[in-house]
């Protein structure tokens, strides 16, 4: 694993910045004493470590950040234009002609490659590989982050549905997340493991037409907003609130920083709608009692929508 620091720490000086908050996902935390005494001693800075959530550039520390003269943001590329926050890099570097050869035999001619933030600087490489053994390679751009190939949670826009699909990364969200979008097999190369994998989303979409069918009979929904600013949907949550009361349905918008569902369990809602990040929805739904559904899905049980017709929900 590569932190890109040093260039943080530069940027800190560059500014002057006397108070410095650090944001880190999880699995950078132990570091985070680390990290938090180097800035201390190059800059000469105060620095702050934020114990909130930080599941992607979506989920800024903006209590923090007020109480700070820059916000380090680890891991994640960048989602908006606030000038106090530094996206700091954290790249893996993996020897991937041996993964990639695996590969190969499971791949046509025309592929679209993909990956998360931490592979993006193999993706040349990857290209140039996947190139001189025949394939034409694509590149899309991600409509969130701007950057080529990269894939989030919330946003598969650097998908194409036309190609084979190869997948650059470590678990299954991504795969199965592109699989849903596309409707078609993914083959994802974990870096990690240093294995190929074929991914079909295929079980999890019909395990969701059967979340669906059990809540066409429910009668009041709870519709979830996150004040979290680049997942806040509250105007979509409002439609789908006056959607469902002009059908006679019970609906109410309830509003969260972080959705938890312990905190849901307290509600008699007979079944809940995302309009937060759809990981929520897709990676969650059985850690919570009650159903879970998608705007998409909503509007199937709001009679707007067929089956078939269903979409994987995304930010825009």
């Amino acid at each position: 694993m590569r932190i890109e620091l040093e260039k943080a720490i530069q940027e800190v000086k560059r500014r002057g910045a006397k108070r410095v908050g650090i944001q880190l996902p999880d699995g950078l935390r132990r570091r985070a004493f680390e990290i938090a005494e180097e800035i201390e001693k190059e800059c000469n800075s105060e620095v702050i470590i934020s114990g909130n959530t930080c599941f992607g550039a979506c989920d800024i520390d903006f209590h923090l950040l007020e109480e700070v003269d820059v916000l380090l943001h680890f891991a994640h590329s960048r989602i908006g234009t606030s000038e106090k926050i530094i996206f700091v890099e954290v790249s893996h570097e993996f020897e991937f002609s041996s993964l990639l050869s695996e590969a190969l035999p499971l791949l046509g001619r025309r592929v679209c490659v993909t990956t998360t933030a931490q592979h993006l600087k193999a993706l040349g490489s990857v290209k140039r590989f996947l190139e001189e053994n025949g394939k034409q390679v694509i590149l899309k751009r991600s409509r969130r982050t701007g950057n080529l190939g990269e894939v989030l949670g919330c946003d598969f826009s650097a998908v194409e549905r036309d190609a084979d699909l190869l997948f650059i990364g470590t678990g299954d969200f991504h795969p199965l997340g592109i699989s849903l979008f596309a409707e078609r097999e993914v083959i994802a190369a974990d870096p990690l493991k240093n294995e190929v994998s074929v991914v079909n989303g295929e079980k999890i979409r019909r395990k969701r037409y059967l979340l669906i069918s059990k809540c066409l009979s429910f009668e009041k929904f709870g519709i979830l907003v996150s004040t979290k600013v680049h997942q806040r949907r509250l105007n979509l949550a409002r439609v789908l609130k006056k959607k469902a009361k002009e059908r006679g349905l019970k609906a109410e918008i309830i509003m969260f920083d972080t959705i938890l569902f312990d905190a849901l369990q307290n509600f008699d809602a007979e079944a809940y709608v995302n309009t937060a990040c759809p990981r929520i929805t897709y990676d969650d739904t059985e850690l919570h009692p009650k159903p879970l559904l998608t705007p998409d899905e909503f509007l199937v049980i709001l009679g707007e929508k067929e089956f078939h017709k269903i979409s994987m929900d995304q930010m825009h």
